[in-house]
């Protein structure tokens, strides 16, 4: 049957059923009581041993398996786009359109809402300043939004949401080589392994002789690497990769990390959905309140992807335009 055969017979069927739905339709009400059962739980119920649970959640054990299927649907599309030339192209053309309107540096400290604008409060190298605006599209994560003063506060529902929307821990570990050795026996330098994390090598179609493999690490062992050094976290990652890709060491030329769950503007990599939390956090995501509109990935059906982020971009405009007319 292979890996591939157990991710088929287990969640075939469902995924079947997710991708017959509309895309933009989420959460998936056709599909709610999906949303209330663990990943584990699931295959458990399917009659899955054991070893391929832990191989098929892949450290998501805890999330929904409606999370965790509409994500494979997402991934397993007819196509995924990128912008020839990097996706970075994307937000530097936003930029030079907007120069004149951007404020580099500012940190968000306080939203006050009053009857006929939205107040926002920033530091900018160490100085206090301040802002008007009719409305507000708030993209922050609630990771980091929930740290920010508020005056009125949330509604219920909103604060509910903000103070438990779970953003999940990703770290990745980037080892490069002087040489694609392993490509010289027919590997591509992907692989996947008995832990919470991929294996990825993102130069196999640069030009050149050198070679980069990454560890893409997941929730509970994200979180680990994340608390290491990055001289400890990259000694263990080539200890994996050494594993995969015997000599790797020999040919290591230095490396590097990264941690979502670190970085203070993002305090998690993208939102993942638990049970339970389609009725109580889900629903209230993206309600607006008062003036103040929410766009970002996680407020979108696609967490975690930049169509997400597209996609609330224009719906939280729209809900500006139609409230202001």
């Amino acid at each position: 049957m292979g890996f591939g055969g157990l991710e088929k017979k287990y969640l075939g069927p469902l995924l079947d059923k997710v991708r017959s739905l509309p895309a933009d339709e989420w959460p998936l009400r056709a599909l709610s009581s999906m949303g209330e059962i663990t990943l584990s739980d699931y295959f458990r119920q399917q009659g899955a041993s054991s070893d391929a649970i832990q191989y098929l959640c892949s450290g998501f054990e805890s999330d929904s398996v409606l999370e965790w299927v509409h994500e494979l649907a997402t991934v397993s599309g007819p196509i995924l786009w990128k912008i020839r030339g990097g996706n970075d192209r994307l937000p530097l053309a936003m930029a030079e359109v907007l120069r004149e309107n951007i404020r580099y540096g500012a940190v968000v400290v306080r939203i006050v809402q009053k009857a006929d604008k939205v107040e926002i409060a920033y530091l900018n190298a160490g100085s206090h300043h301040s802002m008007d605006a009719d409305h507000v599209i708030c993209t922050l994560p609630f990771s980091v939004l929930r740290g920010i003063d508020v005056e009125p506060r949330w509604s219920p529902n909103k604060e509910s949401a903000i103070q438990n929307l779970y953003m999940g821990a990703v770290a990745r570990v980037y080892a490069q080589t002087k040489s694609r050795f392993w490509e010289s026996d027919g590997r591509n330098g992907f692989a996947s392994v008995d832990q919470a994390m991929d294996i990825w090598s993102p130069t196999f179609d640069d030009p050149g002789k050198r070679g980069i493999v990454m560890s893409y690490i997941y929730e509970d062992l994200a979180v680990r690497y994340s608390n290491m050094s990055e001289e400890a976290q990259i000694q263990r990652s080539l200890d994996v990769f050494e594993q995969i890709h015997p000599g790797i060491r020999d040919h290591f030329e230095g490396g590097t990390t990264w941690s979502w769950q670190n970085h203070p503007y993002s305090k998690g990599a993208y939102m993942i959905t638990r049970p339970e939390e389609f009725r109580t956090v889900m629903p209230y995501v993206s309600m607006p309140e008062g003036r103040v509109h929410f766009a970002g990935d996680h407020t979108s059906p696609w967490p975690g992807w930049i169509q997400g982020a597209l996609h609330s971009g224009l719906r939280a405009a729209r809900e500006v335009t139609n409230s202001s007319q």
